[in-house]
């Protein structure tokens, strides 16, 4: 069954390139390193599905996709990284109240003490894939031709649960390096417009403009995972609520 991990800290990062089809950004990521190219048919995606696939890579039975690249001796070199100790956490408040963007609110109802009572209970109840509220997808969660990642077939998934590419096998953590990587900042925003795609000459700007590593894991594979800032979140703020999201529905 799939469970939905309230929070991640920088180091403990599952990156989008985890689910090899998890969303169009990540696809369009993964074209965009590629060759450049900005524009792709379905006969380009059909093919880099196949050129980049990592189907079978770590045998038939693997259910952790790139993931296997987070060796003993990667997170041991990660772990060396800390200086501070300051935990960032990565997620967003509940989004309790219904929106544009949020058709399924989070719902936390709360048993409080009494006087004669002497503990406090609750409940929670989410719908949670989507924008509104923080999540981390299993590989069962994308398919392409009826099937998941590393070819398990659609069939696995039912009403009772995910019987392989679950989110269960991530219940130890995942630890690694992860490098930020603000498009905002990088392009004098405070947010990406609807439609803004992020190319990999955006990754080699950030990386001059930082003066950083952040494309490292091209050679040595699980050093560096990606994590890139949009400011979606400051985009559906109060002041300007749900803009964002209309703005893209509209387009």
């Amino acid at each position: 069954m799939k469970t939905t991990p309230t929070h991640l800290t920088a180091l403990l990062h599952v990156p989008i390139m985890q689910t090899f089809m998890r969303s169009c950004l990540s696809l369009c990521f993964l074209c965009s390193i590629a060759s450049g190219q900005e524009t792709w048919t379905k006969t380009d995606v059909d093919r880099l599905m196949t050129e980049l696939s990592n189907w079978g890579k770590w045998g038939a039975d693997d259910q952790m996709g790139t993931l296997n690249y987070i060796t003993t001796e990667v997170r041991q070199a990660a772990a060396k990284l800390v200086m501070e100790g300051i935990n960032v956490s990565l997620s967003r408040d509940a989004a309790k109240t219904k929106a544009p963007d949020n058709g399924s609110p989070y719902e936390h109802n709360i048993a409080a003490a009494s006087e004669n009572q002497g503990w406090n209970g609750g409940s929670i109840k989410v719908a949670y894939h989507g924008l509104a509220h923080t999540h981390l997808d299993a590989l069962c969660h994308k398919l392409y031709g009826g099937k998941m990642y590393n070819g398990y077939s659609y069939e696995t998934v039912t009403a009772n649960g995910a019987e392989k590419n679950s989110i269960i096998n991530l219940k130890a953590g995942v630890f690694s390096r992860a490098v930020l990587i603000d498009i905002p900042l990088l392009k004098g925003v405070d947010y990406l417009e609807p439609g803004t795609a992020i190319f990999a000459k955006d990754l080699d700007a950030w990386e001059k403009h930082s003066g950083g590593n952040s494309r490292g894991g091209r050679h040595r594979p699980g050093a560096h995972w990606p994590l890139e800032s949009t400011g979606q979140t400051r985009c559906r703020r109060p002041a300007s609520g749900s803009a964002c999201f209309l703005r893209a529905m509209a387009a």
